[in-house]
């Protein structure tokens, strides 16, 4: 019934007459203690006792591909939302968007952090329930928009921030603040509204410490000498902040609403469950 429902199905098996089970699923898994020809043609070979060994390898992979798929989105994004702040800044004749310590301090420290946040991502039980039935083998323009829209939009964010407030520093804490922000929301289909799922425990702790960094660079007489910065007047960091989040807000909506992948998902879920009843009444009968 799974295959015939267009399912990947996975089954394990202990004798002989079971072969043909296993030639007609996508994946075949056989304890080690299995005879020579069971070993030979299955897939996957458990090394222990337990179905727990197929749900943590499960755990495992997804887990794995999460981590790469949030990097490979992640990286790219902050390099972009800086430089289409600076080409807005010099195409309108405004100062610069980012000082050389902006750049050392938002976008390269504080954005490697986050990307090694992401790269290292604590495993989850929740990356089991992760399905993604509407992805394809090959890219397509809907794998790339989101990335695209955040880095463009964010750029014109923090350009607009910079213009407002003429504050170096309100614009590097809304740098780090918007860089923190997508990393949490990267690493899934959806908006975070949809996935219910923000961020990791390792990534919150990075974002900890990078605002330990910038309070010793606002606060301390190191940070105001060595580097430029000062404390922020309350009306513009406000007003940063408010651009800021505001923008990471509209930006969820947008591709809650529109995001062709909600109603895939909806859908796909949807023919589960009559999967899952139709097959509830074959076991019955």
């Amino acid at each position: 019934l799974r295959k015939e429902n267009g399912r990947i199905t996975a089954v394990t098996a202990e004798r002989i007459n079971e072969l043909p089970l296993m030639n007609e699923s996508d994946v075949s898994i056989v304890p080690e203690s299995s005879c020579d020809t069971l070993r030979m043609t299955a897939d996957a070979l458990m090394l222990g006792k337990g179905i727990n060994l197929i749900t943590d390898g499960i755990l495992n992979a997804k887990t794995i591909c999460r981590r790469i798929a949030s990097v490979v989105s992640y990286l790219p994004v902050g390099a972009l939302i800086m430089l289409v702040a600076s080409l807005f800044s010099a195409f309108y004749n405004q100062a610069p968007a980012f000082r050389a310590q902006d750049v050392m301090f938002g976008g390269l420290i504080f954005n490697l952090a986050f990307a090694f946040a992401l790269a290292f991502e604590p495993r989850s039980v929740k990356n089991l329930r992760d399905k993604y039935p509407f992805a394809s083998e090959k890219p397509s323009i809907n794998d790339f928009m989101y990335p695209l829209m955040f880095a463009v939009g964010g750029g014109i964010a923090l350009f607009v921030c910079q213009a407002a407030t003429r504050s170096y520093t309100s614009t590097m804490i809304s740098l780090t603040l918007m860089l923190f922000l997508y990393a949490c929301s990267v690493g899934g289909h959806g908006s975070v509204f949809a996935t219910k799922r923000f961020g990791n425990r390792l990534l919150y702790l990075c974002g900890f410490g990078a605002l330990l960094v910038i309070a010793a660079l606002v606060f301390t007489t190191f940070g105001h000498s060595l580097f430029g910065y000062g404390v922020p007047e309350m009306p513009k960091l406000a007003l940063s902040l408010t651009v800021t989040v505001g923008y990471f807000v509209i930006i969820q909506l947008i591709r809650y609403f529109l995001s062709p992948n909600g109603k895939a998902k909806a859908a796909a879920e949807e023919e589960n469950d009559g999967d899952e009843a139709e097959t509830s009444e074959v076991e019955s009968e």
